[in-house]
C-alpha cells in the first residue's frame, strides 16, 4: 500500500507541475498572439485559443507520458492520438467558456482565460490517467 500511495503522489506533484508548465506554455502563446497582434475581438480570441491550444497539447503529451505516467513503451501514436481527442473535449469546454464569459457576459478574456485553465487542469487528469495512459 505504501508503494502505491508513493506513486500515486509523485504521480500528482509531477501532474501538477507538468500541468503549470502547459499552463504558462498555453498561456504564453495565447497573450503573445492576443497583445503582439491584436486579436481581442471574439474570433481573435478563438484564433489564439487554438494555437495556444495546439503548441501546449504536444508538451502536455510528451512531458504527460514520459514524467508523469512514466509510459515509455512504444504506445506513442496511439496515445498520442488519444491524448488529442481527450483534449479536443476540453478545447471545446474552452471555448465554450470564451464565448459565453466574453462574448455575452462581457468578462475579460485574459480572466476567462486563467479561469478556464484551471477547469482543464481537472478534466484533462481525470482523462489522462483513465482514458489516455490507463494500463
Amino acid at each position: 500500500m505504501r508503494l502505491r500511495n508513493k506513486i500515486i503522489n509523485r504521480e500528482m506533484v509531477s501532474y501538477i507541475v507538468v500541468g503549470a508548465l502547459t499552463t504558462v506554455v498555453s498561456l504564453g502563446v495565447y497573450f503573445g498572439i492576443t497583445e503582439v497582434w491584436g486579436l481581442n475581438n471574439i474570433i481573435g480570441v478563438q484564433v489564439a485559443n487554438a494555437v495556444s491550444w495546439l503548441l501546449s497539447v504536444f508538451f502536455s503529451f510528451v512531458c504527460n507520458k514520459w514524467i508523469v505516467f512514466q509510459r515509455g513503451d512504444g504506445f506513442f501514436w496511439s496515445e498520442c492520438l488519444k491524448f488529442y481527442m481527450a483534449r479536443l473535449t476540453t478545447l471545446f469546454l474552452e471555448a465554450g467558456m470564451l464565448v459565453a464569459f466574453v462574448l455575452l457576459a462581457g468578462i475579460d478574456d485574459k480572466i476567462v482565460k486563467l479561469l478556464s485553465q484551471a477547469v482543464n487542469i481537472i478534466v484533462n487528469y481525470v482523462l489522462s490517467k483513465y482514458v489516455v495512459f490507463k494500463r
